[in-house]
């Protein structure tokens, strides 16, 4: 496949992937475009002060138990899942 068409195609897969995450959302002015923006934001530094706490736990229980994985933490799973980017590049 040539290089240009897989840009185009890649292009058109972000398209797709915004207007499913606009459809969703039900997200039609740009208004509620950005208040959607805001919330996410102030969700991930509330998720990410969380997160360095359940860090800031599991070297605690390291210094008791043994070395902490936060991948056996599902808490800190969850946490990483939600905070991985969305596609907002419409903003």
């Amino acid at each position: 496949m040539h290089y240009l068409l897989r840009e185009e195609l890649a292009k058109l897969d972000a398209f797709i992937e915004d207007t499913r995450l606009l459809e969703r959302e039900k997200i039609d002015t740009a208004e509620q475009l950005l208040s959607f923006k805001a919330r996410c934001e102030n969700e991930i530094v509330t998720l990410t002060a969380e997160r360095g706490k359940l860090r800031i736990e599991g070297r605690n229980d390291t210094q008791n138990q043994g070395s902490y994985q936060a991948k056996n933490n599902p808490r800190h799973q969850e946490i990483n899942r939600q905070t991985r980017p969305r596609s907002i590049g419409m903003i």
